[in-house]
């Protein structure tokens, strides 16, 4: 704990833990984090899939066509990406979809270059038809504790969505490597543009893969399991 304000919020969700009959968390950092401060094992399972899945890109548009997506709480990690972009001087066609469009509208108000066009669009539960209008989906991590204990669903949301994935080089990326392109946002649009290919085996792969691993049925049955072994201990 930094000061006496997280130190009390640290004391009191240690006591919860202490006192639970079984921790749940949603990534093994998560599970790794408390491992190591308080000593208790997590049981680690993930949030499912939020959307029905879409029609696949077949290719990379040029000029790119990206989509960010994300609440107000990420718009720091969407600055931390724009900055990548603009570093590389790609032109290409940004929607960002998220809430407080107003204020993040004025915060980004310094970009004003001819190769990057922003569109905002306001979060709404049919988002996934706003994403599917994109070819490539950018999430940009700070790799900071607070992040890198969220969940994965911004990742598996837009493989399941048919979209190219790029993703900042964090740890809680890793185990999906072979599905996304993980590093430099600006670096991962450039080697889209030159490997288009391999984009579409990587789109088509990562269907498959997160289709298994984090369908609605797939997720209910880990809890299901859980729940049993809870009862019956």
């Amino acid at each position: 704990p930094k000061n006496n304000n997280t130190k009390k919020q640290f004391n009191f969700y240690e006591a919860m833990a202490r006192n639970s009959d079984c921790l749940v968390v949603k990534t093994d950092f998560a599970s790794d984090l408390i491992r190591k401060n308080i000593g208790l094992d997590a049981k680690v399972i993930s949030d499912c899939l939020r959307f029905k899945s879409k029609q696949p890109i077949n290719k990379i548009n040029s000029p790119l066509n990206i989509c960010w997506f994300g609440m107000h709480t990420n718009h720091d990690t969407l600055e931390f990406g724009l900055k990548e972009i603009l570093d590389k001087s790609i032109k290409c066609k940004i929607k960002i979809i998220t809430n407080k469009l107003e204020e993040l509208s004025k915060r980004l108000n310094y970009i004003k270059v001819k190769e990057v066009t922003i569109e905002f669009v306001k979060w709404t539960k049919k988002m996934d038809d706003e994403v599917i209008k994109t070819d490539i989906v950018i999430i940009p991590y700070i790799n900071d504790h607070k992040r890198l204990v969220k969940s994965y669903n911004r990742i598996i949301d837009s493989i399941n969505l048919g979209r190219f994935t790029i993703v900042s080089n964090v740890s809680i990326a890793k185990k999906f490597e072979k599905f996304c392109y993980l590093g430099n946002i600006g670096n991962g649009l450039i080697w889209a543009q030159k490997n288009e290919k391999k984009v579409i085996l990587k789109v088509n792969n990562g269907m498959k893969f997160i289709k298994n691993n984090y369908s609605i049925e797939f997720i209910a049955k880990k809890w299901s399991d859980l729940i049993n072994i809870v009862i019956q201990s």
